[in-house]
């Protein structure tokens, strides 16, 4: 065959972020999320848990799914039920009972509490300028604030939180596009919405974890599976490949349109007006291309080929991530 395809096209010099079992897979990691819609969640008696913002899963066989962790503060408090019993108008008194709130809290906030002429609790206020940060509930249901006198009934709140921030905790692997984001519950108020990734971007530093080099995609179908993207392992002529889906591995054949039979593979190329091929052979520089929607070049056509742009009746956008 022509000159053989560098294995650089197939990500195997990619380091994954969970030791061997991503490595050598192309696509990117989720670098951030960003919140542009801070949402109400509520925390009471009702709702007593945080919801999860979950990843959707990677594209690429082998990738590994991000994770996130969510901080959230305090937005408003409102009484969900006064109790009774409490120093009549005590004004301005510390909280000095809490349970079930402050589980995994990093930064507990300062809540001070009101109560009127009759022993119930008529407000409860943040005092100062932090409203917290929280990572998580404990699930055992909203708290006691203050002490109650002899024969009363402890005051309880409904809590509405805010994001205040998103951090990755796991960036994940094998991302071709933006992954869709869902959160784990709906609560009481109004969902965060409008949440935005990012993918991380390649540093060149072969070697590194920081190494995601794009790989070229292909769709195959192996026998048992379905039509799937499949990861690259190796070229073994200039018109088959070793692929694998994640389940199953074999030799693919190109097709000169969508692969849909076992034992078929397609690579996709876009021209310059972003119109559409496919190959049936590639070589290091060169794909043997026949017409999709594309009309630049004819059909058996040797044409170069790139990773990052397609030049007008010069050459074609391979697809890749």
């Amino acid at each position: 065959m022509g000159r053989p395809l560098n294995k650089k096209y197939f990500g195997n010099r990619n380091i994954g972020t969970t030791g061997t079992a991503d490595d050598k897979i192309g696509g990117e990691g989720v670098a951030s999320i960003t919140n542009a819609t801070v949402g109400a969640i509520q925390i009471n008696n009702t709702y007593k848990t945080f919801p999860t913002l979950n990843v959707d899963v990677p594209t690429i066989p082998g990738g590994v799914t991000a994770l996130t962790a969510v901080t959230w503060e305090i937005a408003t408090i409102a009484i969900f039920s006064a109790g009774t019993g409490y120093t009549n108008s005590q004004t301005g008194a510390a909280v000095t009972s809490v349970t079930g709130l402050y589980a995994q809290a990093s930064v507990v906030p300062v809540l001070t509490v009101n109560t009127n002429g009759s022993g119930n609790v008529s407000a409860v206020n943040i005092t100062g300028s932090s409203r917290g940060e929280f990572t998580s509930i404990d699930g055992t249901g909203i708290t006691t604030w203050g002490v109650v006198g002899a024969g009363g009934t402890n005051a309880q709140i409904t809590v509405t939180f805010r994001i205040k921030r998103i951090a990755i905790t796991e960036k994940g692997s094998g991302y071709t596009a933006l992954p869709s984001l869902s959160w784990s519950a709906v609560n009481g108020g109004t969902m965060p919405s409008a949440q935005t990734p990012s993918l991380t971007v390649d540093t060149g530093a072969v070697g590194s974890a920081t190494n995601q080099e794009n790989a070229i995609l292909m769709t195959a179908r192996l026998t048992g599976g379905t039509a799937v993207t499949v990861d690259i392992i190796k070229q073994v002529s200039t018109n088959r490949f070793k692929v694998t889906d994640g389940t199953r591995t074999g030799i693919v054949k190109l097709k000169s349109s969508v692969a849909t039979a076992a034992g078929e593979g397609s690579v996709r190329l876009v021209d310059s007006d972003t119109n559409t091929y496919f190959a049936t052979k590639i070589t290091s520089r060169k794909a043997t291309i026949t017409r999709g929607t594309g009309t630049q070049f004819a059909t058996g056509a040797q044409v170069k080929w790139n990773m990052t742009a397609a030049s007008a009746n010069d050459s074609l956008l391979i697809d890749n991530a």
